[in-house]
Protein backbone atom coordinates (compact mmCIF):
# COMPACT_ATOMS: atom_id res chain seq x y z
CA UNK A 1 0.00 0.00 0.00
CA UNK A 2 1.36 3.46 -0.89
CA UNK A 3 1.19 6.39 1.49
CA UNK A 4 -2.18 7.66 2.66
CA UNK A 5 -3.16 11.29 3.19
CA UNK A 6 -5.73 11.77 5.94
CA UNK A 7 -7.49 14.71 7.56
CA UNK A 8 -7.26 14.86 11.35
CA UNK A 9 -10.77 14.53 12.72
CA UNK A 10 -10.08 17.21 15.34
CA UNK A 11 -7.70 19.78 13.82
CA UNK A 12 -8.67 19.00 10.21
CA UNK A 13 -4.94 19.19 9.44
CA UNK A 14 -3.66 16.89 6.71
CA UNK A 15 -1.20 14.24 7.79
CA UNK A 16 0.58 11.43 6.00
CA UNK A 17 0.71 7.74 6.79
CA UNK A 18 3.67 6.28 4.92
CA UNK A 19 4.18 2.74 3.69
CA UNK A 20 6.71 2.25 6.50
CA UNK A 21 4.08 3.38 9.01
CA UNK A 22 1.65 0.80 7.66
CA UNK A 23 4.28 -1.92 8.07
CA UNK A 24 4.67 -0.86 11.71
CA UNK A 25 0.91 -0.95 12.31
CA UNK A 26 0.81 -4.43 10.82
CA UNK A 27 3.70 -5.61 12.98
CA UNK A 28 1.98 -4.56 16.18
CA UNK A 29 -1.33 -6.06 15.10
CA UNK A 30 -3.32 -2.85 15.19
CA UNK A 31 -4.81 -3.12 11.70
CA UNK A 32 -8.08 -4.97 11.71
CA UNK A 33 -9.82 -7.24 9.23
CA UNK A 34 -9.44 -7.41 5.46
CA UNK A 35 -9.43 -3.63 5.01
CA UNK A 36 -5.90 -2.49 5.86
CA UNK A 37 -7.18 0.97 6.72
CA UNK A 38 -9.09 -0.23 9.77
CA UNK A 39 -7.09 0.73 12.86
CA UNK A 40 -5.05 3.50 11.23
CA UNK A 41 -4.78 6.78 13.17
CA UNK A 42 -7.64 9.22 12.80
CA UNK A 43 -5.74 12.06 14.50
CA UNK A 44 -2.60 13.87 13.35
CA UNK A 45 0.57 13.30 15.43
CA UNK A 46 0.12 16.51 17.45
CA UNK A 47 -3.47 15.71 18.39
CA UNK A 48 -2.44 12.19 19.36
CA UNK A 49 0.25 13.64 21.62
CA UNK A 50 -2.23 16.14 23.07
CA UNK A 51 -4.59 13.29 23.92
CA UNK A 52 -1.89 11.30 25.73
CA UNK A 53 -0.52 14.30 27.62
CA UNK A 54 -4.04 15.28 28.74
CA UNK A 55 -3.86 12.20 30.97
CA UNK A 56 -0.63 13.33 32.66
CA UNK A 57 -0.87 15.66 35.64
CA UNK A 58 2.60 16.35 36.99
CA UNK A 59 2.48 19.66 38.80
CA UNK A 60 -0.93 19.97 40.48
CA UNK A 61 -1.05 18.45 43.95
CA UNK A 62 -3.97 18.39 46.39
CA UNK A 63 -4.42 17.77 50.08
CA UNK A 64 -7.06 15.10 50.60
CA UNK A 65 -7.88 12.01 52.67
CA UNK A 66 -6.68 8.51 51.89
CA UNK A 67 -9.81 6.57 50.91
CA UNK A 68 -8.93 3.57 53.07
CA UNK A 69 -7.27 5.00 56.19
CA UNK A 70 -8.72 8.50 56.24
CA UNK A 71 -5.32 10.04 56.95
CA UNK A 72 -4.28 13.26 55.24
CA UNK A 73 -2.23 12.69 52.10
CA UNK A 74 -0.82 14.66 49.17
CA UNK A 75 -2.22 13.49 45.85
CA UNK A 76 -2.33 14.39 42.18
CA UNK A 77 -6.06 13.65 42.41
CA UNK A 78 -8.42 16.13 43.98
CA UNK A 79 -11.12 15.02 46.42
CA UNK A 80 -13.66 15.44 43.59
CA UNK A 81 -12.66 12.31 41.65
CA UNK A 82 -15.10 9.41 41.85
CA UNK A 83 -12.60 6.60 42.40
CA UNK A 84 -10.81 5.81 45.69
CA UNK A 85 -7.29 7.19 46.17
CA UNK A 86 -4.85 5.32 48.40
CA UNK A 87 -1.71 6.48 50.12
CA UNK A 88 1.23 5.18 48.06
CA UNK A 89 2.55 2.82 50.72
CA UNK A 90 -0.85 1.19 51.07
CA UNK A 91 -1.46 1.10 47.31
CA UNK A 92 1.79 -0.77 46.70
CA UNK A 93 1.16 -3.12 49.65
CA UNK A 94 -0.46 -6.55 49.72
CA UNK A 95 -3.51 -5.65 51.81
CA UNK A 96 -5.77 -5.12 48.81
CA UNK A 97 -6.24 -6.63 45.33
CA UNK A 98 -7.40 -4.67 42.28
CA UNK A 99 -9.21 -7.79 41.07
CA UNK A 100 -11.78 -7.12 43.78
CA UNK A 101 -12.80 -4.07 41.73
CA UNK A 102 -14.05 -5.37 38.40
CA UNK A 103 -16.84 -5.28 35.86
CA UNK A 104 -18.08 -7.94 33.46
CA UNK A 105 -17.57 -7.16 29.75
CA UNK A 106 -20.73 -6.35 27.79
CA UNK A 107 -20.53 -6.57 24.01
CA UNK A 108 -23.66 -4.47 23.61
CA UNK A 109 -22.06 -1.39 25.22
CA UNK A 110 -19.16 0.69 23.92
CA UNK A 111 -15.74 -0.14 25.32
CA UNK A 112 -14.98 3.33 26.66
CA UNK A 113 -18.39 3.54 28.32
CA UNK A 114 -17.57 0.34 30.20
CA UNK A 115 -14.00 1.42 30.89
CA UNK A 116 -15.27 4.62 32.49
CA UNK A 117 -17.24 2.48 34.94
CA UNK A 118 -14.05 0.66 35.86
CA UNK A 119 -12.16 3.95 36.14
CA UNK A 120 -14.65 5.12 38.74
CA UNK A 121 -14.25 2.16 41.10
CA UNK A 122 -10.61 1.00 41.04
CA UNK A 123 -8.36 2.62 43.69
CA UNK A 124 -5.46 4.70 42.37
CA UNK A 125 -2.10 5.56 43.89
CA UNK A 126 -1.92 9.09 45.28
CA UNK A 127 1.18 10.10 43.36
CA UNK A 128 3.32 8.51 40.67
CA UNK A 129 6.28 7.29 42.62
CA UNK A 130 8.44 4.23 42.96
CA UNK A 131 11.35 3.49 45.22
CA UNK A 132 12.44 5.37 48.32
CA UNK A 133 11.70 9.08 48.72
CA UNK A 134 12.83 10.87 51.88
CA UNK A 135 11.14 14.05 53.02
CA UNK A 136 9.77 14.65 49.52
CA UNK A 137 5.98 14.34 49.87
CA UNK A 138 5.26 17.28 47.60
CA UNK A 139 6.70 15.68 44.47
CA UNK A 140 5.10 13.72 41.65
CA UNK A 141 6.30 11.49 38.83
CA UNK A 142 9.42 11.46 40.97
CA UNK A 143 11.44 8.77 42.73
CA UNK A 144 14.57 8.36 44.83
CA UNK A 145 14.60 12.00 45.95
CA UNK A 146 15.66 13.47 49.30
CA UNK A 147 14.56 16.78 50.80
CA UNK A 148 12.85 17.88 47.59
CA UNK A 149 9.80 20.10 47.25
CA UNK A 150 7.50 20.68 44.27
CA UNK A 151 9.76 18.69 41.99
CA UNK A 152 8.17 16.85 39.07
CA UNK A 153 9.38 14.19 36.64
CA UNK A 154 12.56 14.00 38.66
CA UNK A 155 14.73 11.21 40.02
CA UNK A 156 17.81 10.87 42.24
CA UNK A 157 17.93 14.48 43.48
CA UNK A 158 18.66 16.05 46.84
CA UNK A 159 17.68 19.46 48.24
CA UNK A 160 16.01 20.62 45.04
CA UNK A 161 12.75 22.58 44.64
CA UNK A 162 10.45 23.96 41.96
CA UNK A 163 11.73 22.00 38.98
CA UNK A 164 10.65 19.77 36.13
CA UNK A 165 12.69 17.02 34.50
CA UNK A 166 15.50 17.23 37.05
CA UNK A 167 17.86 14.27 37.39
CA UNK A 168 20.86 13.47 39.60
CA UNK A 169 21.15 17.05 40.87
CA UNK A 170 21.63 18.79 44.21
CA UNK A 171 20.88 22.09 45.94
CA UNK A 172 19.09 23.78 43.05
CA UNK A 173 15.87 25.75 42.64
CA UNK A 174 13.66 26.78 39.71
CA UNK A 175 15.11 24.76 36.84
CA UNK A 176 13.76 22.96 33.79
CA UNK A 177 15.42 19.93 32.21
CA UNK A 178 18.60 19.71 34.24
CA UNK A 179 21.00 16.78 34.63
CA UNK A 180 23.88 16.23 37.07
CA UNK A 181 24.08 19.82 38.26
CA UNK A 182 24.46 21.61 41.57
CA UNK A 183 23.75 25.08 42.93
CA UNK A 184 21.85 26.15 39.84
CA UNK A 185 19.00 28.65 39.60
CA UNK A 186 16.61 29.45 36.74
CA UNK A 187 18.42 27.25 34.24
CA UNK A 188 16.85 25.54 31.22
CA UNK A 189 18.36 22.57 29.37
CA UNK A 190 21.63 22.30 31.27
CA UNK A 191 23.92 19.41 32.09
CA UNK A 192 26.81 19.13 34.54
CA UNK A 193 26.67 22.78 35.56
CA UNK A 194 27.68 24.23 38.92
CA UNK A 195 26.99 27.42 40.84
CA UNK A 196 25.33 29.16 37.92
CA UNK A 197 22.25 31.30 37.25
CA UNK A 198 20.06 31.87 34.21
CA UNK A 199 21.77 29.43 31.86
CA UNK A 200 20.08 28.22 28.71
CA UNK A 201 21.11 25.17 26.72
CA UNK A 202 24.57 24.90 28.25
CA UNK A 203 26.84 22.13 29.50
CA UNK A 204 29.70 21.86 31.97
CA UNK A 205 29.60 25.53 32.93
CA UNK A 206 30.53 26.82 36.37
CA UNK A 207 30.30 30.12 38.27
CA UNK A 208 28.48 31.76 35.38
CA UNK A 209 25.44 33.95 34.70
CA UNK A 210 23.14 34.50 31.73
CA UNK A 211 24.75 32.13 29.24
CA UNK A 212 23.20 30.66 26.12
CA UNK A 213 24.54 27.74 24.10
CA UNK A 214 27.83 27.58 26.00
CA UNK A 215 29.99 24.55 26.78
CA UNK A 216 32.78 24.11 29.33
CA UNK A 217 32.93 27.74 30.42
CA UNK A 218 33.64 29.21 33.83
CA UNK A 219 33.31 32.70 35.25
CA UNK A 220 31.42 34.02 32.23
CA UNK A 221 28.56 36.50 32.09
CA UNK A 222 25.99 37.43 29.45
CA UNK A 223 27.58 35.45 26.63
CA UNK A 224 26.52 33.05 23.88
CA UNK A 225 28.12 30.32 21.79
CA UNK A 226 31.32 30.08 23.83
CA UNK A 227 33.48 26.99 24.15
CA UNK A 228 36.10 26.44 26.86
CA UNK A 229 36.25 30.10 27.90
CA UNK A 230 36.91 31.88 31.19
CA UNK A 231 36.34 35.46 32.34
CA UNK A 232 34.16 36.53 29.42
CA UNK A 233 31.70 39.38 29.86
CA UNK A 234 29.23 39.99 27.00
CA UNK A 235 31.34 37.71 24.79
CA UNK A 236 34.51 39.71 25.41
CA UNK A 237 37.60 38.44 27.20
CA UNK A 238 38.78 40.20 30.38
CA UNK A 239 41.39 39.62 33.03
CA UNK A 240 40.18 38.01 36.24
CA UNK A 241 40.32 41.31 38.09
CA UNK A 242 38.48 43.20 35.34
CA UNK A 243 35.83 40.51 35.09
CA UNK A 244 35.12 40.42 38.82
CA UNK A 245 34.88 44.20 38.91
CA UNK A 246 32.35 44.22 36.06
CA UNK A 247 30.41 41.37 37.64
CA UNK A 248 30.15 43.24 40.94
CA UNK A 249 28.76 46.28 39.13
CA UNK A 250 25.85 44.20 37.81
CA UNK A 251 24.38 43.86 41.32
CA UNK A 252 22.83 40.46 40.72
CA UNK A 253 21.60 40.47 44.32
CA UNK A 254 18.94 43.09 43.50
CA UNK A 255 15.61 42.08 42.02
CA UNK A 256 15.27 45.29 40.00
CA UNK A 257 18.62 44.58 38.31
CA UNK A 258 18.00 40.91 37.49
CA UNK A 259 14.55 41.76 36.15
CA UNK A 260 16.07 44.26 33.73
CA UNK A 261 18.86 41.86 32.80
CA UNK A 262 16.41 39.12 31.84
CA UNK A 263 14.60 41.52 29.53
CA UNK A 264 17.89 42.77 28.09
CA UNK A 265 19.30 39.36 27.26
CA UNK A 266 16.10 38.20 25.60
CA UNK A 267 16.83 40.74 22.86
CA UNK A 268 20.61 40.80 23.15
CA UNK A 269 21.03 37.11 22.32
CA UNK A 270 19.17 37.52 19.00
CA UNK A 271 22.42 38.76 17.42
CA UNK A 272 24.04 35.34 17.92
CA UNK A 273 23.16 32.42 15.63
CA UNK A 274 21.42 29.33 16.94
CA UNK A 275 21.75 25.76 15.72
CA UNK A 276 18.81 24.42 13.71
CA UNK A 277 18.34 21.52 16.13
CA UNK A 278 19.84 20.18 19.33
CA UNK A 279 20.82 16.73 18.12
CA UNK A 280 23.94 14.62 18.58
CA UNK A 281 25.14 11.19 17.45
CA UNK A 282 21.98 10.40 15.53
CA UNK A 283 21.57 8.46 12.33
CA UNK A 284 18.71 9.17 9.92
CA UNK A 285 16.61 10.90 12.58
CA UNK A 286 14.77 14.17 13.22
CA UNK A 287 13.42 16.14 16.14
CA UNK A 288 14.97 18.24 18.90
CA UNK A 289 17.06 17.38 21.95
CA UNK A 290 17.47 13.93 20.42
CA UNK A 291 20.63 11.95 21.08
CA UNK A 292 22.21 8.58 20.21
CA UNK A 293 19.23 7.56 18.10
CA UNK A 294 18.71 5.78 14.82
CA UNK A 295 15.86 5.87 12.29
CA UNK A 296 13.68 7.93 14.61
CA UNK A 297 11.58 10.82 13.36
CA UNK A 298 9.82 13.76 15.01
CA UNK A 299 11.08 12.70 18.42
CA UNK A 300 11.68 15.08 21.30
CA UNK A 301 13.77 15.19 24.46
CA UNK A 302 14.86 11.60 24.08
CA UNK A 303 17.92 9.41 23.73
CA UNK A 304 18.79 5.90 22.65
CA UNK A 305 15.79 5.45 20.38
CA UNK A 306 15.69 3.13 17.39
CA UNK A 307 13.00 2.93 14.71
CA UNK A 308 10.66 5.26 16.59
CA UNK A 309 8.31 8.03 15.54
CA UNK A 310 6.27 10.83 17.15
CA UNK A 311 7.67 10.08 20.60
CA UNK A 312 9.44 11.92 23.38
CA UNK A 313 10.55 12.22 26.98
CA UNK A 314 12.11 8.79 27.11
CA UNK A 315 15.08 6.55 26.47
CA UNK A 316 15.93 3.02 25.37
CA UNK A 317 12.87 2.51 23.20
CA UNK A 318 12.78 0.47 20.00
CA UNK A 319 10.28 -0.01 17.18
CA UNK A 320 7.61 2.20 18.75
CA UNK A 321 5.29 5.05 17.74
CA UNK A 322 3.49 7.69 19.77
CA UNK A 323 5.08 7.12 23.17
CA UNK A 324 5.67 9.77 25.83
CA UNK A 325 7.46 9.04 29.12
CA UNK A 326 9.67 7.11 29.71
CA UNK A 327 11.40 3.84 28.67
CA UNK A 328 14.42 3.73 31.04
CA UNK A 329 17.50 1.47 31.11
CA UNK A 330 16.14 -1.87 29.88
CA UNK A 331 15.02 -2.04 26.27
CA UNK A 332 11.34 -1.29 25.69
CA UNK A 333 9.94 -2.47 22.38
CA UNK A 334 6.83 -2.53 20.19
CA UNK A 335 4.90 0.22 21.97
CA UNK A 336 2.11 2.27 20.43
CA UNK A 337 0.04 5.14 21.85
CA UNK A 338 1.39 4.87 25.39
CA UNK A 339 2.23 7.29 28.18
CA UNK A 340 4.44 6.67 31.21
CA UNK A 341 5.48 3.10 30.41
CA UNK A 342 8.90 1.52 30.84
CA UNK A 343 11.41 -0.73 32.56
CA UNK A 344 11.44 -3.56 30.06
CA UNK A 345 7.89 -3.45 28.65
CA UNK A 346 7.06 -5.21 25.39
CA UNK A 347 4.20 -5.19 22.89
CA UNK A 348 1.98 -2.65 24.62
CA UNK A 349 -0.77 -0.53 23.07
CA UNK A 350 -3.06 2.27 24.28
CA UNK A 351 -1.83 2.12 27.88
CA UNK A 352 -0.42 4.40 30.56
CA UNK A 353 1.69 4.00 33.69
CA UNK A 354 2.53 0.34 33.22
CA UNK A 355 6.03 -0.67 34.29
CA UNK A 356 8.33 -3.51 35.11
CA UNK A 357 8.40 -6.18 32.41
CA UNK A 358 4.76 -5.88 31.34
CA UNK A 359 3.96 -7.64 28.07
CA UNK A 360 1.01 -7.77 25.70
CA UNK A 361 -1.12 -5.16 27.46
CA UNK A 362 -3.85 -3.20 25.71
CA UNK A 363 -5.93 -0.36 27.21
CA UNK A 364 -4.43 -0.73 30.67
CA UNK A 365 -3.64 1.83 33.38
CA UNK A 366 -1.32 1.42 36.39
CA UNK A 367 -0.58 -2.26 35.83
CA UNK A 368 2.76 -3.72 36.89
CA UNK A 369 4.64 -6.94 36.14
CA UNK A 370 1.59 -8.17 34.26
CA UNK A 371 1.02 -9.90 30.92
CA UNK A 372 -1.86 -10.46 28.51
CA UNK A 373 -4.38 -8.06 30.04
CA UNK A 374 -7.01 -5.95 28.30
CA UNK A 375 -8.83 -2.93 29.73
CA UNK A 376 -7.45 -3.33 33.25
CA UNK A 377 -6.49 -0.93 36.03
CA UNK A 378 -4.23 -1.34 39.07
CA UNK A 379 -3.18 -4.96 38.59
CA UNK A 380 0.10 -6.40 39.86
CA UNK A 381 1.57 -9.72 38.72
CA UNK A 382 -1.59 -10.53 36.79
CA UNK A 383 -2.32 -12.38 33.57
CA UNK A 384 -5.38 -13.11 31.41
CA UNK A 385 -7.61 -10.39 32.82
CA UNK A 386 -10.23 -8.22 31.11
CA UNK A 387 -11.79 -5.33 33.06
CA UNK A 388 -9.95 -6.77 36.12
CA UNK A 389 -11.87 -10.03 35.78
CA UNK A 390 -9.78 -13.21 35.76
CA UNK A 391 -10.13 -15.70 32.89
CA UNK A 392 -8.42 -18.87 31.78
CA UNK A 393 -5.92 -18.54 28.93
CA UNK A 394 -8.39 -19.88 26.37
CA UNK A 395 -11.27 -17.73 27.65
CA UNK A 396 -9.07 -14.64 27.65
CA UNK A 397 -7.93 -14.81 24.04
CA UNK A 398 -11.41 -15.69 22.80
CA UNK A 399 -13.05 -12.80 24.65
CA UNK A 400 -10.24 -10.38 23.78
CA UNK A 401 -10.81 -10.97 20.07
CA UNK A 402 -14.53 -10.37 20.51
CA UNK A 403 -13.75 -7.14 22.39
CA UNK A 404 -11.44 -5.99 19.60
CA UNK A 405 -14.06 -6.77 16.96
CA UNK A 406 -16.68 -4.92 18.96
CA UNK A 407 -14.41 -1.88 19.31
CA UNK A 408 -13.69 -1.92 15.60
CA UNK A 409 -17.45 -1.78 14.88
CA UNK A 410 -17.97 1.10 17.34
CA UNK A 411 -14.99 3.02 15.95
CA UNK A 412 -13.07 2.84 19.24
CA UNK A 413 -10.34 0.40 18.25
CA UNK A 414 -6.95 1.98 17.60
CA UNK A 415 -7.64 5.08 19.71
CA UNK A 416 -6.04 6.09 23.02
CA UNK A 417 -8.34 6.91 25.95
CA UNK A 418 -10.52 9.95 25.14
CA UNK A 419 -9.52 13.21 26.84
CA UNK A 420 -13.02 13.57 28.30
CA UNK A 421 -12.37 10.48 30.47
CA UNK A 422 -9.20 11.94 31.98
CA UNK A 423 -9.53 12.46 35.75
CA UNK A 424 -7.69 15.77 35.42
CA UNK A 425 -8.73 19.16 34.18
CA UNK A 426 -7.09 19.89 30.85
CA UNK A 427 -5.43 22.94 32.42
CA UNK A 428 -3.85 20.69 35.07
CA UNK A 429 -2.02 18.49 32.59
CA UNK A 430 1.13 18.58 30.50
CA UNK A 431 -1.09 18.98 27.44
CA UNK A 432 -1.78 22.56 28.50
CA UNK A 433 1.95 23.27 28.43
CA UNK A 434 2.49 22.08 24.86
CA UNK A 435 -0.98 22.66 23.40
CA UNK A 436 -2.56 25.48 25.46
CA UNK A 437 -6.30 26.08 25.34
CA UNK A 438 -8.55 28.65 26.93
CA UNK A 439 -11.16 27.43 29.37
CA UNK A 440 -13.92 28.28 26.88
CA UNK A 441 -12.37 26.25 24.06
CA UNK A 442 -11.59 23.29 26.34
CA UNK A 443 -15.15 23.13 27.64
CA UNK A 444 -16.52 23.45 24.12
CA UNK A 445 -14.46 20.38 23.21
CA UNK A 446 -15.95 18.53 26.23
CA UNK A 447 -12.67 18.46 28.12
CA UNK A 448 -12.61 18.81 31.89
CA UNK A 449 -11.31 22.03 33.41
CA UNK A 450 -9.85 22.02 36.90
CA UNK A 451 -10.62 24.55 39.60
CA UNK A 452 -7.51 26.42 40.65
CA UNK A 453 -6.88 25.57 44.32
CA UNK A 454 -4.62 28.60 44.62
CA UNK A 455 -7.15 31.13 43.38
CA UNK A 456 -8.09 32.54 46.80
CA UNK A 457 -7.40 36.24 47.23
CA UNK A 458 -5.34 37.42 50.17
CA UNK A 459 -7.04 40.19 52.12
CA UNK A 460 -4.25 40.89 54.58
CA UNK A 461 -1.45 43.45 54.48
CA UNK A 462 0.57 43.45 51.26
CA UNK A 463 4.09 42.40 52.20
CA UNK A 464 6.78 44.51 50.52
CA UNK A 465 9.81 42.42 49.57
CA UNK A 466 13.18 44.12 49.85
CA UNK A 467 14.94 44.65 46.53
CA UNK A 468 18.30 43.44 47.83
CA UNK A 469 18.55 39.90 49.22
CA UNK A 470 20.79 41.08 52.07
CA UNK A 471 17.88 43.18 53.38
CA UNK A 472 15.43 40.25 53.44
CA UNK A 473 14.68 39.02 56.94
CA UNK A 474 13.75 35.48 57.96
CA UNK A 475 10.22 36.65 58.77
CA UNK A 476 9.42 36.54 55.04
CA UNK A 477 8.90 32.78 55.53
CA UNK A 478 5.81 33.57 57.61
CA UNK A 479 4.28 35.90 55.03
CA UNK A 480 1.83 35.31 52.18
CA UNK A 481 3.07 36.77 48.90
CA UNK A 482 1.11 37.64 45.77
CA UNK A 483 2.41 36.87 42.27
CA UNK A 484 2.99 40.10 40.37
CA UNK A 485 1.64 38.50 37.18
CA UNK A 486 -1.18 36.11 38.08
CA UNK A 487 -2.03 37.40 41.59
CA UNK A 488 -1.80 33.82 42.84
CA UNK A 489 -0.62 33.41 46.40
CA UNK A 490 2.68 31.76 47.27
CA UNK A 491 5.18 31.48 50.12
CA UNK A 492 8.91 31.35 50.58
CA UNK A 493 10.16 28.33 52.52
CA UNK A 494 13.09 28.47 54.90
CA UNK A 495 15.00 26.11 52.56
CA UNK A 496 14.45 28.58 49.71
CA UNK A 497 15.56 31.58 51.74
CA UNK A 498 18.77 29.84 52.72
CA UNK A 499 19.43 29.08 49.06
CA UNK A 500 18.80 32.67 47.94
CA UNK A 501 21.05 34.00 50.68
CA UNK A 502 23.81 31.55 49.83
CA UNK A 503 23.59 32.30 46.09
CA UNK A 504 23.18 36.05 46.72
CA UNK A 505 20.10 36.30 44.50
CA UNK A 506 16.82 38.16 45.10
CA UNK A 507 13.47 36.75 46.19
CA UNK A 508 11.21 35.88 43.22
CA UNK A 509 8.15 38.05 42.74
CA UNK A 510 6.24 35.45 40.76
CA UNK A 511 4.53 32.27 41.94
CA UNK A 512 6.05 28.86 41.08
CA UNK A 513 3.49 28.18 38.33
CA UNK A 514 4.27 31.43 36.55
CA UNK A 515 8.01 30.86 36.87
CA UNK A 516 7.59 27.41 35.33
CA UNK A 517 5.45 28.83 32.53
CA UNK A 518 8.13 31.37 31.66
CA UNK A 519 10.83 28.70 31.63
CA UNK A 520 8.71 26.58 29.31
CA UNK A 521 8.41 29.59 26.98
CA UNK A 522 12.19 29.53 26.52
CA UNK A 523 11.91 26.17 24.74
CA UNK A 524 10.76 25.71 21.16
CA UNK A 525 7.50 23.97 20.22
CA UNK A 526 7.45 20.32 19.29
CA UNK A 527 6.99 21.04 15.64
CA UNK A 528 9.37 20.97 12.67
CA UNK A 529 9.48 23.71 10.06
CA UNK A 530 11.25 23.73 6.74
CA UNK A 531 13.38 26.82 6.12
CA UNK A 532 16.83 27.80 4.89
CA UNK A 533 20.04 28.30 6.81
CA UNK A 534 20.49 32.03 7.39
CA UNK A 535 24.15 31.73 6.46
CA UNK A 536 24.58 29.30 3.55
CA UNK A 537 20.92 29.02 2.48
CA UNK A 538 20.86 25.21 2.55
CA UNK A 539 17.47 23.69 3.41
CA UNK A 540 17.09 22.74 7.06
CA UNK A 541 14.46 21.19 9.28
CA UNK A 542 14.12 23.06 12.56
CA UNK A 543 11.83 23.92 15.45
CA UNK A 544 12.39 27.62 14.70
CA UNK A 545 9.46 28.86 12.63
CA UNK A 546 10.43 30.92 9.53
CA UNK A 547 9.01 34.10 11.07
CA UNK A 548 11.19 33.82 14.20
CA UNK A 549 13.78 36.58 14.68
CA UNK A 550 16.72 34.28 15.51
CA UNK A 551 19.49 33.69 12.99
CA UNK A 552 19.15 29.95 12.43
CA UNK A 553 22.17 28.09 11.05
CA UNK A 554 22.62 24.56 9.78
CA UNK A 555 24.89 22.47 11.95
CA UNK A 556 28.01 23.07 9.84
CA UNK A 557 27.60 26.84 9.76
CA UNK A 558 26.80 26.93 13.46
CA UNK A 559 29.91 24.94 14.41
CA UNK A 560 32.03 27.28 12.27
CA UNK A 561 30.53 30.31 14.02
CA UNK A 562 31.08 29.42 17.67
CA UNK A 563 33.97 30.95 19.57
Amino acid sequence: MSQIIKNCKISKEKFTITSDDIIFYKNINVLFGDDEKNGLPTLCPNERMRRRLAWRNERNLFNRDCSVSGKKIVSMYSSDVKFPVYDNDYWWGDEWDAKDFFIKPNLTESFFYQFEKLLNIVPRMARIQQGTCENSRFTNCASYNKNCYLLFTANFNEDCSYGNNIFNSQNSIDNLRMIKSELCYECVDVEECYNSLFLNNSKRCTDSYFLKNCISCSNCFGSANLRNKEYYFLNKKYSKEEYLKKLKSVEIEKYSKTKDLRKFFKKHFLQYPVKSAEVLKNENSSGNYLYNSKNSFECWDALNLEDCKYSGDGEFIKSSYDVNYYGCSETNELLYECEGVGHGVYNMKFSKLCWGGCKNLEYCIECFKSEDCFGCIGLKNAQYCIFNTQYSKEQYFELREKMREHMQKTGEWGEFFPIKLSPFGYNQTVAQEYFPLTKEVALEMKYNWGVDDNSAKYTGINYVISDDIKDVDVDICTKILECEVTKKLYKITSQELQFYKKMNIPIPRKCPDQRHKERMALRNPRKLFERNCDNCNVEISTTYAPERLEKVYCEKCYVDSVD
